[in-house]
C-alpha cells in the first residue's frame, strides 16, 4: 500500500487588505490564527504557501504548481500545512 500522506493541522487566514509602497509592491495584511502580519508578494504566508498576486477584492496563494487558493477580502479560510 502507498504510504499515508504525512500529518496536517489546519490554520486560518483572513485577508484585510493591503497597501502599495513606495517601489510599487503591494503588501497585504494577513490575519493567521488571530494574529496580524504584513506579506509581500513572494513571501510565505503559512508553511508551503506563498504570496503569489494582491488585489483589493482578494489575493492569490500558491503551494505548487497545482495548489492555488483565493482568498477574498475578510472571509476566513482553512489551510492545511504540515505539523
Amino acid at each position: 500500500p502507498p504510504p499515508e500522506p504525512p500529518p496536517t493541522r489546519k490554520v486560518e487566514l483572513t485577508y484585510q487588505g493591503f497597501f502599495e509602497n513606495s517601489r510599487g509592491e503591494r503588501v497585504a495584511w494577513i490575519l493567521k490564527d488571530g494574529e496580524l502580519g504584513l506579506v509581500a508578494v513572494e513571501q510565505e504566508v503559512a508553511e508551503g504557501w506563498m504570496l503569489t498576486e494582491v488585489r483589493p477584492e482578494g489575493i492569490v496563494l500558491r503551494q505548487d504548481e497545482e495548489h492555488q487558493l483565493e482568498l477574498r477580502f475578510n472571509q476566513r479560510t482553512e489551510v492545511a500545512v504540515p505539523q
